[in-house]
């Protein structure tokens, strides 16, 4: 009895000891990743590997905590790692698409098809990449839903970046009426598009006739500006240009449907 006393006194202290260390080693940690992101701000670090580099070490150093800790309790170093690898190569043989998000993780990184702050579309979703972390990416839709998308995905996806290049081409469809002169509106157009100041005045600004639809002439209209302006020059031409129609009596048609009632 005496000696089962002992045992847990011995035990019980490492025990205590185990959880303090925990504890403070948990603390530490939350510690050095704090200092770690004011570094790497203050460095303007890359934000795409800031959040990878954060993920990642904050895994290391949470698995570095746990050797520590397991082997206050008495199990052996060596053996402990030992155990470790095979339980490693298990759980790698089980988790084999967390692994492969990883390695694609690793790859978004290299190849950069995207960076935190780039407006993509992605597996039907679209919005800011927030954070690329080690097995995934964070996405910020319009509406402020958070999309989180595997890395393995987004690597062997189809993606469509918005903001990668600095110019965009906007392309307009306007209908007119039959009856309307067709000269006019490509005026009218042209006007509003050179009037507006985010319209780069070095690239062509193409106006033509699209096609001759049921009711409708369409035209189409091209113009290019910065990338950052494109949501708002388009709202923008699509009022203005529907208001000088409206001033200048051209006519926006609407679908028509004709009964004719036999007695």
């Amino acid at each position: 009895m005496e000696k089962y006393f002992e045992l847990l006194s011995i035990y019980g202290r490492k025990l205590v000891l185990a959880i303090i260390l925990y504890v403070l080693g948990k603390y530490i940690i939350k510690f050095l990743l704090k200092m770690l992101k004011k570094t790497l701000k203050k460095a303007k670090f890359d934000e795409s590997l800031k959040s990878f580099l954060d993920s990642f070490l904050s895994l290391a150093f949470n698995f570095i905590l746990i050797i520590i800790v397991v082997s206050t309790l008495g199990v052996e170093t060596s053996s402990l790692v030992a155990l470790l690898g095979a339980a490693g190569l298990a759980v790698g043989l089980a988790l084999q698409g967390s692994l492969s998000n990883f390695a694609s993780g690793v790859l978004i990184l290299l190849f950069r098809p995207f960076n935190v702050g780039d407006f993509i579309e992605a597996e039907g979703f679209s919005g800011t990449v927030k954070d690329i972390q080690i097995f995934s990416t964070h996405i910020d839709t319009i509406d402020n839903k958070r999309i989180i998308i595997p890395n393995s995905i987004l690597s062997n996806g189809i993606i469509i970046n918005y903001t990668k290049n600095k110019e965009r081409q906007l392309d307009l469809i306007f209908s007119i009426a039959y009856e309307a002169n067709i000269d006019k509106a490509k005026y009218i157009i042209k006007q509003v598009l050179e009037q507006n100041n985010y319209i780069l005045k070095d690239k062509n600004i193409l106006i033509g006739i699209l096609k001759h639809s049921a009711s409708s002439i369409d035209i189409r209209t091209r113009a290019w500006v910065k990338t950052e302006k494109y949501w708002d020059v388009y709202y923008y031409l699509m009022e203005k240009i529907k208001i000088e129609f409206d001033r200048n009596g051209i006519e926006i048609p609407y679908q028509k449907i004709d009964i004719n009632l036999k007695k």
